[in-house]
């Protein structure tokens, strides 16, 4: 029997996923992030999160001997990650904490960058506009802020790439996780000389780049003695987590996305023709090269999707939500400003039609619609409106929430039965790098299942229909409302 390992680096959690050749999980491990504060940022301090991965990957190993699988046995290891975030690495290892990609550090650096390139000319040339979490705000932070760090540091690498250095020593990014540094010329699947120039960075400092499930070496006798993995155990890229998840849940597919729903909702469509995308990349979209080699993604997100749900139950309901029927409360999702495509960050969450007879469970069933009302709005923008959709994420195990959202996008979703859909993705990717699985499609198909389907009832189609379209003019209709409640100052 053969078998490949897929770890997956988020924010919360780091997870690490054993499967075999006929896509039975043979072994699972998780631990929490290691973010620690670095002057007020949040942070990965890399010695601490270098050992983080070593205790993941000794308790993977562990937990595989204890189902007869040997660790002999593995073809190959990749990693997936969230992007924006990197380490600067020098001659021999990292020399400065990674910075969170939600940190707003490089803020001042972005609109230094915005006045020197007009965001017409940025997604002329990365098929897409740059946005303060980019990798090339937090170099222009790091060159400006710790200019001796910036000078000595070799190589920028994202996070799954560095675990794939630390593993087998290859300084090289994936495409997918390359597209949001804001450097990569999108035409080209090259570095943006252009863009690097501008931003003052050093080109000789970015790494190669490579496709997902290309070999990047094996694992060195030190990084075995640190892990527990066998020495020469070959090393595949992994790639951006949400383009990982895409690719485990078969979004290449005509008429399939992907909805990964969590404290975020990401969206995700795959297109074969990169032409197809800059239409969405003009719009606003993430686009970028897609983890199958020749495929490119577009990507939309919602920025308070989960934390809507958690916010109002944490702060104003206690007690178990009860059946409420649909009514004319409506809610806009902007507590961390608006959504894909006009993204705003001044942009506010607001309840309205609002009376007294209006209880807790009216306001959370108002959430759950509003958050699927911002969801169709995403997925409208994007074009191409899907057959199905897949959903993926802790969102998706509340069945009422799914359900309204089959009914409000009028839209049949299915939900996989492997609830680790990224660390499965990078397993995939070194499945297919390594020859376990001879195609994607072969990759695919023998890890795939369906565990639940949720059916649109037909019977509010109209009423939804309406309160969507009441929904669309929400933003516009409240934007000034809210840029004068962030000026206004209490006395």
């Amino acid at each position: 029997m053969s078998y490949v390992i897929g770890i997956d680096v988020g924010t919360t959690n780091i997870k690490a996923l054993v499967i075999d050749q006929s896509g039975q999980t043979v072994a699972f491990a998780k631990r929490n992030s290691p973010f620690q504060d670095f002057n007020g940022h949040d942070a990965y301090e890399y010695h601490s999160f270098w050992e983080n991965i070593c205790q993941l990957l000794r308790e993977t190993i562990a937990n595989m001997q204890k189902q007869g699988a040997s660790p002999k046995d593995l073809r190959g290891i990749a990693v997936a990650s969230m992007g924006e975030m990197g380490f600067p690495v020098g001659s021999k290892d990292a020399v400065f904490p990674a910075i969170s990609w939600y940190d707003l550090c490089s803020t001042k650096y972005w609109e230094e960058l915005c006045d020197k390139i007009s965001q017409e000319r940025q997604v002329d040339i990365t098929g897409q506009k740059i946005i303060h979490i980019f990798s090339i705000a937090k170099l222009m932070w790091l060159k400006a802020e710790y200019p001796h760090i910036y000078d000595e540091m070799a190589t920028w690498l994202c996070i799954a790439d560095y675990v794939s250095f630390k593993l087998c020593g290859s300084r090289c990014m994936e495409r997918s996780l390359a597209a949001r540094t804001g450097l990569l010329d999108y035409k080209t699947g090259t570095w943006s000389e252009e863009i690097l120039q501008i931003a003052g960075i050093d080109e000789e400092k970015m790494p190669r780049l490579v496709h997902g499930g290309a070999y990047l070496g094996a694992i060195t006798d030190q990084a075995a003695d640190d892990t527990g993995l066998p020495p020469g155990t070959p090393v595949f890229a992994g790639g951006h987590d949400h383009i990982c998840a895409s690719f485990a849940t078969g979004v290449w597919e005509p008429g399939t996305i992907m909805d990964s729903s969590g404290t975020t909702e990401v969206v995700v469509r795959t297109e074969a023709q990169r032409e197809n995308t800059l239409t969405a990349g003009q719009k606003g979209f993430n686009i970028g090269p897609h983890v199958r080699l020749d495929h490119y993604y577009i990507m939309g997100g919602i920025s308070a999707a989960g934390v809507s749900v958690d916010w109002y139950r944490k702060e104003f309901y206690g007690g178990s939500p009860q059946h409420t029927e649909i009514g004319s409360l409506i809610y806009l999702p902007h507590l961390r400003g608006s959504s894909s495509p006009t993204r705003d960050p001044r942009s506010k969450g607001a309840f309205l039609g609002i009376t007294d007879r209006h209880g807790n469970s009216d306001f959370l069933q108002a959430i759950y619609e509003g958050v699927a009302f911002e969801l169709k709005q995403t997925i409208d923008g994007m074009g191409k409106y899907p057959k199905k959709i897949i959903g993926v994420g802790g969102g998706y195990q509340n069945d009422r929430w799914t359900q309204i959202k089959a009914d409000v996008m009028q839209t049949e979703i299915e939900l996989p039965s492997i609830k680790e859909a990224t660390a499965l993705g990078a397993a995939l990717l070194a499945g297919v790098g390594s020859g376990m699985f001879p195609t994607p499609e072969d990759a695919f198909h023998n890890t795939f299942r369906i565990e639940k389907r949720f059916v649109p009832n037909f019977k509010y189609q109209k009423y939804y229909e309406e309160k969507y379209r009441i929904f669309q003019s929400l933003y516009s209709t409240l934007i000034d409302v809210n840029n004068g409640l962030s000026t206004l100052n209490a006395y």
